[in-house]
């Protein structure tokens, strides 16, 4: 208990890196439905006393034990590299990190995405469902009118009063935002020119009096999509 399990491991190879514990529980034998925890690293840059490092390094530490001895409570901690004692002024850190939490099974699961809900039934309680969130939303886009800012989530400023974009991947509801509008009516429609209405959110920048619009967009079983705001 109180005990660095693992202490500041660089985590290998190119992003996105993630860590989870699909077989947690927080109460045994817990009846109703539950999830579990994991944290996906989508970008990574510290420049720590003029040291660059573009992967993370995670430690794992105990937290607690089960009474009767047969399981622990982790948490999962994104840390400096292994060396940095301190942190001084000039020091950045440069992070783009969700922390998301899944069904166990498919029976824990009262969402309506069917391709969601196969895949846990095929995959309970699996590091599967992790990847394949992380992977799947590792986006390839193609935008004209506009230029990307963020990758995941994925956020769009305006150049054009029309904006075209085509997504490669996507897994889920992928969560999107239109920046820069000088409109409030403008409409998203799909690559079969239907209207979407899958609008979460209306924004207005006061600073710029240009109005944001946010849309979460349901791309499983989708190798590629094209949409057009107008």
């Amino acid at each position: 208990v109180n005990d660095m399990f693992v202490d500041r491991l660089p985590l290998a190879g190119s992003g996105p890196w993630w860590v989870g514990f699909p077989k947690s529980r927080f109460v045994k034998d817990q009846k109703q439905a539950a999830a579990w925890k994991a944290i996906i690293i989508r970008k990574y840059i510290s420049n720590v006393a003029g040291q660059v490092t573009e992967s993370p390094s995670v430690s794992l530490y105990v937290r607690q034990k089960q009474p009767d001895g047969q399981g622990s409570y982790i948490d999962a901690l994104i840390t400096p590299p292994k060396g940095v004692q301190e942190l001084n002024q000039g020091d950045t850190f440069d992070l783009n990190i969700e922390w998301i939490t899944f069904p166990y099974s498919s029976d824990d699961y009262y969402g309506d995405n069917e391709v969601f809900k196969v895949h846990l039934q095929e995959n309970p309680a699996s590091w599967k469902t992790i990847h394949r969130e992380a992977v799947g939303n590792n986006l390839s886009v193609d935008v004209t009118g506009g230029e990307v800012i963020e990758n995941y989530p994925l956020i769009i400023r305006a150049t054009e009063s029309s904006i075209d974009l085509a997504i490669t991947g996507g897994v889920g509801a992928v969560p999107i935002r239109f920046e820069g509008l000088k409109s409030k009516t403008c409409k998203l429609y799909d690559d079969s020119g239907a209207l979407s209405d899958e609008l979460y959110d209306l924004g207005f920048d006061t600073m710029t009096s240009t109005y944001s619009m946010a849309f979460n967009l349901l791309l499983d079983g989708k190798i590629t999509s094209s949409w057009t705001l107008k």
